[in-house]
C-alpha cells in the first residue's frame, strides 16, 4: 500500500504568503527518503486539492503531512482536518495541537502553567492597543502572533526605545494585519531541541544555533532577509555542544575548526555575507534542562510523532521556552539535517524513525514495497549486547540517544 504525501509547494520565494511552504526540493528529498525506506508514495498536494479530488485518497493507508495551509491561525490543521473526516491515518500532530502550536501567545501560557520559564511577554490585538507605558524591559523583540519559518523577523524586529517599538509595531500590524506579540528579547544564544516518538516521546539532544552578531537573531532567521553571495555554500558550519565553549567568531567564508561540530558536513547557516558565532557552552546539565522543556511542551500541546522546540538562554545560561512547531521543517539542509548528522544518522533514517512512530502510534499494517526495498528500514541496532531487527525498533534507540546505535541495511536481518 502506498503512503500519501501532502504539502503546500512554495513557487514564488518572493510572495510572504508562501513563506512557509516547502520548496521543490524539500518534498523531493522526502519522496525520496520514503521511497527508498520500501514505500511508493502518492503525491497528494495541499488541502484545496484534496477538497478537489478526495478519491486520490482511496488505496492511501498513510499520509506523511507536512501541509501549512495559507491563512489564519488554524492553518496548519486544514489537511489533518480533512483526513480526521476521511478515516485516513496520517504522520504527525492532530487539529488541536498544530493549532495551539501556531499560536505564539497560547503555547507561552502553557509553559507558563507548566511551571517552565519564558520570556515576559504582552500581546496586541492591533497597533492602535500599545499602550503608553510597559511593563517590559527593553530590548524587545516584536513579532506575528500567528506565523512561523521567521515572516515578520529582521534585522530591525528587535527594539532599543518605546519610539523604535511604536514603529515597529506600526509596520508590522500593516504587514500581516494580525494580533502582535511584544516580548523580551534574550541575546544569551538559542537552542533547538527535536521531539519524536510517542509512548514515551524521547527529546534528542540540543542543537545550538549560530547566531548573526549585530542582531543576536538567529541566522536561518537573518539569512531570509538578504540575498546570497557567491560562496554561501562554501562553509560548512556545526553547533557547538558537550562543554565545548562556542565562542570564537567566524569571518564569511573562513571555514571554522573542526573542534566537536554536531556530524561531519552539513549547511552554512550564513548571516548576512558577514559573521556568525554560537554564544553557549552547552553543559549536560544544560542539554538536560532543555530536553527536559522540550519534553514537558511535547506532551502539554498533546503532540504525535514529531515536533522541534526553540529556546532562548537568559543572562544566567539558563534555557527559557521560545515556541513550539508541531509541524517542523523537513528540509535536510535544516535543522532536521543537522540533527540527524549529530546521532550519526542519514537524513532517510531520521524520517524513518519518524515514519515508525507514526506507524506504531496508528497500529497501520502499511509494509515496504519488496524486501529489497525493505533492507533500508530494517534497522540493525546494536544497544549494548542486545540486537534488535524490527523495522520499528528504531524506536528502541532513540530512548537513550547515549546508546551505541549501529545502524545497517542488511540482506541476512
Amino acid at each position: 500500500m502506498p503512503l500519501g504525501l501532502t504539502y503546500d509547494l512554495q513557487t514564488d520565494v518572493t510572495d510572504e504568503r508562501q513563506a512557509e511552504f516547502d520548496p521543490p526540493q524539500t518534498i523531493q528529498a522526502l519522496r525520496q527518503a520514503l521511497e527508498s525506506l520500501g514505500y511508493p508514495v502518492v503525491p497528494l498536494g495541499n488541502a484545496f486539492e484534496l477538497i478537489r479530488a478526495p478519491e486520490r485518497l482511496r488505496g492511501v493507508e498513510l499520509v506523511f503531512n507536512i501541509a501549512e495551509g495559507i491563512d489564519g491561525r488554524c492553518r496548519e490543521a486544514w489537511v489533518p482536518n480533512l483526513l480526521d473526516l476521511t478515516g485516513v491515518p496520517y504522520v504527525g500532530s492532530d487539529p488541536l495541537a498544530l493549532s495551539l502550536g501556531l499560536d505564539k501567545v497560547m503555547t507561552k501560557r502553557l509553559a507558563v502553567a507548566e511551571g517552565l520559564s519564558t520570556p515576559r511577554w504582552m500581546s496586541i490585538e492591533q497597533s492602535r492597543a500599545l499602550p503608553q507605558a510597559l511593563a517590559l524591559s527593553f530590548p524587545l523583540i516584536v513579532k506575528p502572533r500567528f506565523e512561523g519559518s521567521g515572516r515578520g523577523i529582521d534585522a530591525e524586529a528587535v527594539v532599543h526605545n518605546q519610539q523604535a517599538l511604536r514603529e515597529r509595531v506600526e509596520w508590522l500590524y500593516q504587514r500581516c494585519q494580525q494580533p502582535i506579540l511584544i516580548e523580551e528579547f534574550l541575546a544569551g544564544g538559542e537552542l533547538t531541541v527535536c521531539v519524536i516518538g510517542n509512548d514515551p516521546p524521547v527529546a534528542l539532544p540540543a542543537i545550538q544555533r549560530p547566531l548573526d552578531p549585530a542582531t543576536r537573531l538567529s541566522c536561518h532567521v537573518v539569512k531570509q532577509h538578504v540575498s546570497s553571495p557567491p560562496h554561501q555554500e562554501a562553509t560548512a558550519v556545526k553547533p557547538w555542544r558537550n562543554g565545548i565553549e562556542a565562542r570564537r567568531v567566524v569571518q564569511d567564508a573562513t571555514p571554522p575548526p573542526p573542534i566537536h561540530w554536531c556530524g561531519g558536513t552539513g549547511v552554512n547557516p550564513w548571516c548576512g555575507g558577514s559573521r556568525w558565532e554560537c554564544p553557549v557552552t552547552l553543559e549536560e546539565s544544560l542539554d538536560r534542562d532543555a530536553r527536559h522543556m522540550a519534553l514537558t511542551m511535547f506532551q502539554s500541546l498533546g503532540c504525535r510523532d514529531v515536533a522541534r522546540v526553540d529556546l532562548r538562554i537568559d543572562t544566567q545560561g539558563r534555557p527559557a521556552f521560545l515556541e513550539i512547531n508541531p509541524l517542523p521543517s523537513f528540509d535536510p539542509e535544516g535543522s532536521f539535517g543537522l540533527i540527524a548528522e549529530y546521532l550519526g544518522l542519514t537524513y532517510t533514517q531520521l524520517i524513518g524513525r519518524v515514519l515508525a512512530a507514526a506507524l506504531q502510534r496508528t497500529g497501520s499494517s502499511i509494509t515496504p514495497a519488496c524486501r529489497a526495498a525493505s533492507d533500508a528500514v530494517l534497522f540493525r541496532l546494536r544497544i549494548g549486547d542486545c540486537e534488535l531487527r524490527n523495522p520499528l525498533a528504531c524506536l528502541s534507540a532513540i530512548r537513550d540517544p547515549k546508546s551505541e546505535i549501529q545502524i545497517a541495511s542488511s540482506h541476512n536481518v
